[in-house]
């Protein structure tokens, strides 16, 4: 499957199932998959990764096509965009339907998150994941240093990318020590 081919039948399925808010083949590329790659070298070092919060498959659909010797598991509360991912048999995808605090599997290499949670809430939910050396990497927007503010866990550091000239992103990175 191609980035071209996943948005495409995002923006068809989303017609008759509200997945994204994004209703058009053009800000779905834009707001959607763009996006989902602007911090797609992180994940250079990452095997195995758990993308909590996944939705309709944004961050880690578009990442896994990009990456497909990666393996990727998705997590969502929300059977139809789970029913949707899995719908598209990208190999190296698994999507369980299920709550980040009921899924019981832990080592990965890296939990990502978009749009989940705040920085607290996510610390909580992603380090039980983590294997020793494995990091959180959470997509936030410009309200990111509050979040920090409020945590107590080092931050590895913050990257800061522009999606266009109107939208910075974030992505904070934090580093299970322990």
């Amino acid at each position: 499957m191609t980035l071209e081919e996943y948005n495409r039948i995002l923006i068809e399925k989303n017609n008759a199932v509200n997945l994204t808010g994004h209703k058009t083949i053009e800000k779905s590329w834009e707001y959607n998959i763009l996006d989902s790659l602007l911090f797609a070298d992180v994940f250079d070092e990452c095997e195995n990764i758990c993308d909590i919060g996944c939705g309709a498959g944004l961050p880690s659909v578009p990442l896994a096509i990009k990456f497909p010797n990666k393996k990727w598991t998705l997590i969502d509360s929300t059977k139809k965009k789970i029913d949707f991912i899995n719908d598209l048999k990208i190999p190296n995808v698994r999507a369980v339907w299920t709550r980040i605090e009921s899924f019981d599997e832990t080592g990965f290499d890296a939990v990502t998150a978009r749009g989940v949670a705040p920085l607290k809430d996510l610390i909580k939910y992603a380090m039980p994941k983590l294997k020793k050396g494995g990091r959180l990497f959470a997509y936030k927007g410009q309200n990111f240093q509050h979040e920090i503010d409020r945590i107590k866990y080092p931050v590895e550091q913050v990257i800061k990318r522009c999606l266009n000239d109107e939208i910075t992103r974030y992505l904070v990175i934090i580093s299970k020590k322990e």
